[in-house]
């Protein structure tokens, strides 16, 4: 794993989200990782999205950019390499971007739990 998705997962982790999902995208796409995940109010996405620029600038990533009001329901933030989206549970119900996602991705992980050594693949 990346050192900068080892930090973001740490941080997703440690915030308690949920049923957070993470693609392995195929050579040639515009990401190598992309990460969704939901939280359960769109105040929680402010925070948690806030919380892990905080980190993520404070361990050296600069260049990071953040599209999306909180207060929309859905925040992503690309990292160039790792895109990470955070949705409401309604608006990730809407989008359904783990379809799109899927098709692109050679591994999907599952996090489980609290432990960031603990992944279930699907």
């Amino acid at each position: 794993m990346s050192l900068l998705k080892e930090d973001i997962v740490c941080e997703l982790l440690n915030s308690k989200l949920e049923d957070t999902v993470i693609f392995e995208m195929l050579q040639g796409y515009f990401a190598r990782v992309v990460i969704v995940t939901s939280a359960d109010s769109v105040r929680q996405i402010a925070g948690i999205s806030n919380k892990i620029l905080d980190v993520l600038k404070k361990k050296g990533y600069y260049n990071i950019r953040v599209i999306g009001p909180a207060d929309g329901g859905w925040v992503l933030i690309d990292c160039n390499d790792i895109i990470l989206h955070m949705f409401s549970s309604d608006a990730r119900d809407e989008y359904k971007i783990e379809e799109l996602l899927k098709v692109n991705a050679h591994t999907i992980e599952r996090l489980q739990g609290l432990d960031n050594s603990s992944f279930a693949q699907e």
